[in-house]
């Protein structure tokens, strides 16, 4: 049995965080030998009512991705929770059969939701991370109040199609555990779908860059084993049973899960799509403003807009 635990925050140099980020809570779930933290930002007052949003970051990030978006939010009434994803940031998984698990992720999640101030929980993802939101609201749909989706999938609906990417991710697993961050970092961030992240603003894009530098191989291996697309189950066929209030967002730009989107609209028509304009993949990073004018939008229960 291993133990994988990232790199010292030190080792990695200070972290931006634009957001006021108390000091993240300790969480611990024996069951699966998970130990994370859950970063939070806002200053959101207990007794209003206004409740909050679990955020779930993409792969190779962590929860501190999120501490830009929740300052240019705005508002002292959101309180966002984001936690640091099992193989990302401060996650320490002891039990790798168990903690990189999508049952590992859902409790991961009832916690974080658990710590929200009283009111409407919401639950946003990115890229993976929707993908694990999807995956627990379609499981526990009445732990959420309303839910978004930012560039993510059902999965794979086919099984040859799925094991064929379940292969090719145990490949990619093994390789970064062989030759490093140091060869995967240069690698992911040249894939056309991550290089559009070149339109985030500096001063929020090179941090990430940073943290994503400081991932432990083995732990972000174990990830891509455990949570990654091929080892998905498929919720293609569990799209007609969600009636959680969701949001799609997809950049402009991103035309493989932008046909996604739709696809999951047409077997689903109760989702809302939005398109970000001027934006890839990260459409929440890349265009912040008009990602949050919708999700504002949202949270006032003003009707959001359908592309």
């Amino acid at each position: 049995m291993s133990k994988h635990e990232p790199s010292s925050p030190a080792a990695c140099g200070p972290a931006e965080t634009p957001a006021q980020d108390a000091a993240p809570a300790r969480c611990r779930l024996s069951a699966f030998g998970i130990t994370t933290v859950l970063h939070r930002f806002g200053t959101a007052d207990a007794t209003d009512g206004a409740g909050g949003t679990v955020a779930l970051h993409g792969f190779t990030g962590n929860g501190t991705d999120f501490s830009p978006l929740a300052a240019a939010a705005g508002s002292p009434r959101l309180a966002w929770i984001a936690p640091d994803l099992p193989g990302h940031g401060k996650c320490r998984v002891d039990e790798p059969e168990n903690g990189y698990t999508f049952e590992a992720v859902d409790a991961l999640i009832e916690k974080a939701l658990a710590r929200l101030p009283p009111g409407p929980r919401r639950l946003l993802g990115y890229s993976m991370g929707g993908r694990l939101a999807l995956h627990f609201a379609v499981r526990h749909p009445r732990a959420i109040d309303r839910l978004y989706l930012i560039g993510a999938s059902p999965g794979i609906e086919t099984a040859r199609a799925r094991e064929d990417r379940h292969a090719n991710d145990l490949l990619l697993a093994a390789r970064i555990e062989r030759d490093g961050i140091a060869w995967f970092a240069p690698h992911w961030e040249a894939r056309p779908i991550i290089q559009t992240q070149d339109n985030i603003r500096a001063s929020w894009l090179e941090p990430m860059k940073t943290r994503r530098r400081c991932l432990d191989p083995a732990a972000l291996a174990h990830s891509l084993r455990g949570l990654g697309t091929g080892a998905m189950p498929s919720l293609w066929d569990r799209l007609p049973t969600l009636h959680v209030p969701t949001t799609l967002f997809v950049g402009e730009t991103d035309t493989k899960f932008l046909d996604i989107a739709r696809e999951m609209r047409s077997r689903c028509p109760a989702l809302s799509l939005t398109i970000v304009p001027a934006a890839g993949h990260c459409a929440h990073l890349e265009n912040p403003k008009a990602f949050l004018d919708v999700f504002s939008a949202c949270l006032d229960r003003r009707q959001t807009p359908d592309a």
